[in-house]
């Protein structure tokens, strides 16, 4: 073998014996190839020449090996690193999830302005503007099964507490949920104020309990739910536009829902609420008035006034919404039965029945949430507003119609009967903002205070939540 030879054979040699020393797990590959062509050398097997141009390959070789080394240990170090951190919420939320998924915390909000306008000459409604509603909230997940959530609103430069209640869905489909939240009563009223289709819920919403003190069982099933619950009342529970009574007292409140159609562009939904209250004595109260469908108005055109000596009283509720592409319909019908320690037991009732259209093709049937309780969520339009580059993107346009209904007057009660007509337009640009315009027709108001008078008024909004 002559001196070239050997110098290749020794190399390819050098190159299988650096590789497999230098390669991860080796602790000593440079030091050990550096010790073998020594006695190589020191054998004769090898010249002088020969052996400074192995170990030069050897030096070589051992640093690119090294190297090697370095950046796959960083890269494993910075996937752990990663791995580690939390990751953003999906679907855009502003948040954050561990990399279990087993805790969660989100910042969210509303921001409602409104501004409308009236024309009567007998009810005395000024027109003004308002935020309707300025909310900041955080909620999220403690050790997989522990759901929260704290909800304030800041409109009117108030601080009222709204949502505030922990849930624990260990128990899945059936879930236990203690705290302050809405009763289970009415798809309007469970309905957020985010996804409503009009600018304020109809007159018979007047009936419906809304946000107390409670514990409440929820099972979810795959198109149907059931709720049922004990109250007491509310934070701060001094929202004088509802049913109000001055004592604590309890009540109990459940609510069943069904979706025998339940597709994403065709819906049916069906559902009956009951609730019985019994108030607190001697604050045995009760005052039943209602605005005409705007929150602007500070008048109020239906009211019971003051009624003393409530032992209880007890409402029923019946709820219906079809959705058919992108038309659809709901509507609803509430009783409300009172019982008085002395004089009659009056009954009042109301309901409402509306229509809707997107002439942009969405469908409310999409936004049905079985999993939120059988309710509607967020419409995300299918070609959301893109300034830069607009193409017919546009986002979603719904045009919708309501007629709605109070009677407040029934015994000795003589508190008014009023029957509302509402035409809206609202235009969604994407899935998080919304402009709405509404037409509200009194159409008669027969009784109380205000018997005969026929306002009419045009309100809009420009609402954000995230």
């Amino acid at each position: 073998m002559n001196k070239s030879t050997k110098v290749r054979f020794f190399s390819a040699v050098l190159a299988g014996c650096t590789a497999a020393l230098a390669a991860p797990g080796s602790v000593a590959g440079g030091g050990t190839m550096q010790e073998l062509l020594k006695v190589l050398k020191e054998q004769g097997t090898i010249s002088q020449e020969a052996y400074d141009k192995l170990s030069d390959a050897a030096k070589e070789e051992a640093e690119k090996a090294q190297d090697k080394l370095s950046n796959t240990a960083k890269e494993e170090a910075e996937k752990t690193v990663k791995s580690q951190l939390p990751k953003f919420n999906k679907e855009g939320k502003l948040g954050f999830v561990s990399p279990d998924e087993k805790f969660s915390f989100e910042i969210f909000g509303r921001l409602q302005a409104d501004a409308a306008w009236y024309w009567d000459d007998n009810t005395n409604l000024d027109s003004s503007t308002e935020f309707r509603r300025a909310r900041l909230g955080v909620g999220g997940t403690l050790w997989d099964y522990w759901d929260w959530k704290f909800e304030t609103d800041f409109a009117d430069n108030e601080v009222d507490i709204k949502d505030a209640y922990i849930r624990n869905t260990y128990f899945s489909p059936f879930g236990i949920q203690v705290g302050n939240f809405k009763e289970p009563f009415s798809l309007e009223q469970l309905t957020s104020s985010r996804f409503i289709t009009f600018m304020e819920r109809s007159l018979a919403d007047d009936f419906v309990p809304e946000r107390n003190i409670g514990a409440m069982v929820q099972y979810i099933g795959s198109s149907w739910t059931a709720s049922g619950g004990v109250f007491g009342e509310g934070i701060g529970n001094d929202d004088e536009d509802r049913t109000s009574n001055g004592g604590e007292g309890v009540g109990v409140t459940g609510r069943i829902t069904a979706a025998p159609i339940l597709a994403e562009d065709r819906l049916l939904h069906l559902g009956g609420a009951i609730s019985w209250r019994k108030p607190d004595e001697p604050d045995d109260r009760l005052r039943i008035r209602a605005r005409p469908e705007s929150h602007i108005a500070d008048q109020r055109l239906v009211d019971t006034g003051t009624i003393d000596g409530v032992d209880d009283f007890l409402r029923y509720g019946g709820e219906a919404a079809f959705a058919w592409g992108p038309w659809s319909l709901q509507g609803e019908y509430i009783y409300f039965d009172l019982s008085r320690e002395t004089g009659g037991d009056p009954g009042f009732d109301g309901w409402y029945f509306y229509g809707s259209w997107f002439l942009t093709g969405e469908s409310r049937a999409a936004a049905y949430k079985v999993d939120k309780g059988g309710v509607f969520d967020r419409i995300k339009p299918l070609r959301p507003w893109h300034a830069p580059d607009l193409g017919g993107r546009w986002g979603a346009f719904e045009l919708a119609a309501r007629y709605s209904t109070i009677d407040l007057s029934d015994s000795d009660i003589d508190g008014g009967e009023e029957d509302n007509f509402t035409a809206a337009l609202n235009w969604y640009p994407n899935a998080n903002l919304r402009l709405m315009l509404n037409y509200v027709k009194v159409l008669d108001i027969e009784a109380g205070d205000f018997d005969g008078s026929e306002p009419d008024l045009v309100q809009i909004r420009a609402q954000v939540d995230w």
